[in-house]
């Protein structure tokens, strides 16, 4: 729900606030800060602590623990402690992913736990986040039709699995179906000058313990040149 419902303010900065829960729930609006709050607040009510992390994700540089700065950190997460005193790992800043996903910005990243207040004083730790270990794959199967017209007609089925999948989901999965559409569009034509979507299909959109799949219907143009009996593709 904190990841889904609240749409992501383009921050990549830390800076030691967060509005208030109020504004959150009314404005359906947060950043890396707003989101990790947001996310303990939902947990502790249902009786389960966390903990807060600044995370210097790999996109941000090395953290030095010598320079005390918010500057160093990019976002913010959750630890949720677990028995035997490891941590469940919790980043509301993605989307469309399944629970535990680490995305690549937080594998193996330095951060900073700050622990639950203890008798007033709150203490931190520098910690290593696990490395990531889901693996991010887009394949694609093509079968191509040659036309006497020199265009071809392509059916193309694209399977996305981690990161590119997240990445997908993203753009789609709030969209209406016309906005979809010319998404697919704008995707298609990036990659083939002058291809025309005539069908598509999305599967398991929502569903995101399953790879997200396309199945495109495209004319492509400039495949096909006939020459006499000859046919090149």
């Amino acid at each position: 729900h904190v990841q889904q419902d609240f749409r992501m303010l383009p921050s990549r900065d830390v800076y030691g606030r967060t509005h208030s829960i109020k504004w959150m729930l009314d404005e359906k609006v947060a950043d890396n800060e707003d989101k990790a709050v947001l996310l303990m607040t939902a947990l502790k009510v249902i009786g389960i602590e966390s903990d807060a992390a600044l995370v210097s994700g790999k996109d941000g540089g090395s953290l030095n623990p010598k320079f005390f700065s918010l500057s160093q950190f990019t976002h913010t997460i959750l630890a949720v402690p677990q028995t035997g005193g490891s941590y469940q790992w919790l980043d509301p800043n993605v989307a469309n992913v399944p629970f535990g996903f680490v995305p690549w910005q937080d594998s193996g990243a330095e951060a900073l736990l700050i622990k639950d207040p203890k008798n007033g004083i709150v203490t931190g730790e520098m910690v290593t986040l696990p490395t990531k270990s889901e693996l991010s794959i887009s394949r694609y199967k093509s079968s191509v039709k040659p036309r006497l017209d020199g265009k071809a007609d392509v059916d193309v089925e694209a399977e996305f699995l981690g990161e590119d999948a997240a990445d997908l989901r993203t753009e789609l999965v709030p969209a209406a179906e016309f906005a979809r559409k010319e998404y697919l569009e704008k995707w298609i034509a990036r990659r083939r000058n002058g291809a025309f979507l005539r069908t598509y299909a999305i599967e398991n959109l929502e569903d995101i313990e399953k790879p997200l799949l396309l199945k495109l219907g495209l004319e492509i143009p400039g495949l096909v040149t006939n020459a006499d009996e000859v046919v090149l593709v």
